[in-house]
C-alpha cells in the first residue's frame, strides 16, 4: 500500500485577514450596463458588469443574482469590492422577484454569456 502524506498547505485567498478583508483591493472599478451596449439577457431583467481597469492578468469573474425577492441593489457594496480584488462580476435582475424552479439557474447561465 502506497501513503502519501503532505504538511504543505495550498491556498488562494493567503494575502486575506481580519484587518483587509473589509478594505478595497488595490485595483480601480468601472461598470458597463445595457445602456453602455452589452446583451440584454432574454432570461434576466438588467445587468451590470463591475471589471478592474488596471488589471492585465486573466480575471476570475462570478455572476450573481440576488436572492428571493431581493433587488440588485442588495448588492450595491459588494459588487465594487469583488472588482477592486481583481474579479469581474456581473450582478443581474430577474423577470420576477418570485421566481422559483429553475429560473434563476437559467437567469445566471444566461448572465454567463453575457459576461463572454
Amino acid at each position: 500500500m502506497l501513503l502519501l502524506y503532505s504538511t504543505t498547505i495550498v491556498g488562494q485567498c493567503n494575502d486575506l485577514s481580519i484587518d483587509n478583508i473589509s478594505n478595497p483591493g488595490p485595483y480601480n472599478v468601472k461598470t458597463i450596463t445595457e445602456i453602455d451596449g452589452i446583451r440584454n439577457g432574454p432570461n434576466y431583467l438588467g445587468a451590470t458588469i463591475y471589471y478592474p481597469t488596471n488589471k492585465t492578468e486573466l480575471l476570475a469573474s462570478i455572476a450573481i443574482k440576488p436572492r428571493f425577492t431581493a433587488l440588485p441593489s442588495s448588492f450595491d457594496e459588494w459588487d465594487p469590492f469583488y472588482s477592486s480584488h481583481g474579479i469581474m462580476d456581473i450582478i443581474i435582475g430577474t423577470n420576477s422577484i418570485y421566481e422559483f424552479s429553475e429560473a434563476p439557474a437559467i437567469a445566471l447561465l444566461d448572465a454567463l454569456e453575457t459576461r463572454k
